[in-house]
């Protein structure tokens, strides 16, 4: 049997040793736990306790393309982040074998240089192996979305944990849960994703849950994030992110609407972060756009017309996404549409004008039940129900939009 090690040390000099451990022909099927008392770092013995008659090969992972395990070497080709190929070399030959992922960038099928069959591999939905049949000795590392599989563990290494697929659980917490005091902002820069998201998002409050518990559409790429699996798979995702692209600029930009425009490339990004839109950062047009518009205009209006009426120089009130702002008509009704929620707070200065202060609140998102609304569009109600499917499919991505400005209102 073989058991894995990751000591301080190899993570340390940035190298994942493999540990091979045997056992003694004549004892029992457990194998000794040397770990600690026999093992190397970069080929170097460092234990005080050599055990030479039980430290068979070890195998040295530098990074993701490279490995060395006794004479074999073996080097892994990637192209745009996908493993396509495998080539392995024992000093007098070598040998090639091209790897036909899944939808999950997991190894499939792989072929040899000859076009020959050599290995099929398919897996449970959280990554067990369900087929394993190999037509020779070739043995593909890089298994369940395309990360490293030790067979003699059933582990999957993915980078800042090990996971077994047999379970669906990472065997450890999620390193990002440790930074979660940090300042929003530094764990932005860290992680790359936002904090209020993660919180937000029942899936992610479990720490040791693989792929927000959705793993036909979700993959862990590194241990710490889950991203859309569907943009890793070029040939489900291409075409419908080309003609989404095509629609942004060839249609909403061309005509001018350039909110829509901005929105929708956004939704194409992988796991894209909410936007906060204030009249001073770069989305000053949006504010803009909202202050012009004539459902705005009536909706404020409104609010203004009911405090005069009951004699009240103060506005405070919020309205659900049925009684909100609804944009119907320009650039907002296709690219916001309904908000989910409008809050609105503001007093009446000495000279009869209102000060408020606005803050709406909605998400980009495409769903089915919104296609009623369209009912006397039909040309709008079939863009949603394919931006609807899209969405499903994980090419278009909902995020939160959070929008708050002051404004200046007459009597």
């Amino acid at each position: 049997m073989a058991q894995i090690a990751n000591t301080a040390q190899d993570l340390i000099r940035g190298v994942f040793v493999e540990h091979k451990i045997r056992e003694d022909e004549n004892s029992s099927k457990t194998p000794r736990n040397l770990l600690g008392s026999c093992w190397s770092l970069n080929g170097t013995s460092v234990s005080e306790n050599k055990i030479s008659s039980t430290c068979t090969a070890i195998a040295v992972y530098p990074n993701r393309y490279y490995s060395v395990e006794g004479d074999t070497t073996t080097k892994h080709i990637f192209a745009n982040g996908q493993l396509i190929a495998t080539i392995e070399g024992n000093g007098q030959a070598t040998s090639t074998y091209y790897v036909h992922t899944d939808h999950l960038t997991g190894s499939n099928v792989i072929s040899n240089s000859e076009g020959v069959l050599v290995q099929v591999v398919d897996y449970y939905p959280y990554g067990d192996l369900r087929i394993n049949e190999k037509y020779g000795s070739f043995d593909e590392q890089r298994k369940f979305t395309g990360h490293m599989y030790d067979d003699d563990t059933d582990l999957t290494y993915m980078g800042a944990r090990y996971y077994p697929g047999a379970t669906g659980r990472f065997l450890s917490v999620d390193p990002l849960y440790r930074d979660i005091g940090l300042n929003r902002k530094v764990f932005k820069q860290k992680y790359n994703k936002d904090l209020y998201a993660i919180l937000s998002n029942p899936q992610e409050l479990n720490s040791y849950t693989y792929a927000l518990n959705n793993p036909l559409l979700f993959v862990d790429p590194n241990g710490q994030t889950s991203w859309g699996a569907l943009i890793f798979h070029p040939l489900s995702t291409l075409s419908q992110i080309t003609f989404w692209a095509g629609v942004s600029e060839g249609y909403f930009r061309s005509q001018g609407s350039s909110i829509s425009a901005n929105l929708l490339e956004r939704s194409l990004t992988i796991n894209p972060t909410g936007i906060s839109i204030t009249e001073n950062n770069q989305y000053s047009n949006i504010v803009d756009e909202i202050k012009s518009h004539s459902d705005y205009q009536s909706y404020v209006g409104d609010l203004i017309e009911q405090a005069e009426a009951a004699g009240e120089t103060t506005i405070h009130n919020r309205k659900e996404h049925t009684k909100g702002i609804t944009f119907s008509s320009g650039d907002l009704g296709t690219s916001i549409h309904g908000t989910k929620s409008t809050f609105v707070t503001g007093h009446q200065n000495t000279d009869g004008t209102w000060s408020l202060r606005v803050n709406i609140y909605d998400i980009y998102d495409y769903d089915f039940a919104t296609i009623q609304k369209y009912q006397n569009d039909p040309k709008t109600a079939f863009m949603v129900g394919l931006a609807a499917s899209s969405q499903n499919r994980g090419v278009i991505s909902k995020y939160s939009i959070n929008i708050s400005f002051s404004d200046e209102r007459e009597e």
